[in-house]
């Protein structure tokens, strides 16, 4: 009887670590809904307040790549945990999830890429697998397109991820900056036609018909450039600079 007592005893002290029980499921649910609260707040509450679009941009963008983080790490952590408690049931969930929504695991990974780019945005014109339309939702496994017929196309993120995108940039809606470059000796007149041949060759300028350029300095100027984006402008920059890098190397 000893024997059968200390093995009860024992259980109770001791229980089977690979049972998934209340507490655990508890925590599991505490945790996600941290996490989803969090953001929510910074999204309906935060954002709100800011007042520049610039900061607003820039802080969305940060903000859905730690929540994408976040959700990994929550993800990772929650499969770990079950797969040491219940490895055979976990991985059989995961298997028949994976074949029941193949299709929707194809698409979500590649639509995660794209919307953590943020290079496109709702009402942008765009041509996506030769549909040309306005974007009219960014969506889990799809982007929505509104076509010039009022038609709404709905493109899967696997057809679209690996072919050339076009956006047709709005009147009205370009980001501009000025951007001082050191110009040395270089004279007036073939200073204003090498930046404008600079400019129309670079990719990620929007071309303006008449280019303002100001010196500030005797060795020193401002251009004024335009692009679709603020990563578009930093790239315009660093393309100026090695322009110019280049050019008095040459001398």
């Amino acid at each position: 009887m000893a024997p059968d007592l200390l093995t009860k005893e024992n259980a109770q002290v001791f229980p089977d670590q690979r049972f998934v029980g209340f507490d655990s499921f508890l925590l599991i649910l505490t945790i996600a809904g941290v996490i989803f609260g969090f953001f929510y707040l910074i999204r309906n509450y935060l954002f709100p307040l800011l007042e520049s679009e610039k900061m607003l941009i820039k802080m969305k963008l940060l903000s859905f790549r730690i929540e994408v983080l976040a959700w990994a790490s929550f993800s990772l952590f929650t499969l770990t945990f079950l797969l040491v408690r219940k490895p055979l049931i976990i991985l059989i969930m995961l298997l028949v999830a994976g074949l029941i929504g193949f299709s929707f695991w194809r698409n979500f990974f590649p639509g995660l890429f794209f919307r953590l780019s943020q290079s496109y945005k709702v009402e942008d014109t765009v041509v996506f697998n030769e549909v040309k339309g306005q974007i009219e939702k960014i969506g889990l496994t799809a982007v929505q397109l509104r076509t010039d017929r009022e038609e709404l196309v709905s493109i899967p993120y696997r057809k679209i991820v690996d072919q050339v995108h076009a956006k047709q940039q709005a009147k009205g809606k370009l980001l501009s900056t000025k951007i001082v470059l050191p110009i040395g000796e270089m004279d007036g007149d073939k200073l204003q036609t090498t930046v404008e041949k600079w400019l129309k060759n670079c990719p990620w300028a929007v071309p303006q018909q008449q280019l303002i350029m100001n010196r500030i300095e005797s060795d020193k100027i401002s251009v004024t450039v335009y692009a679709i984006d603020q990563r578009s402008l930093s790239k315009i920059e660093r393309y100026l600079l090695n322009k110019v890098l280049v050019e008095f190397q040459m001398r």
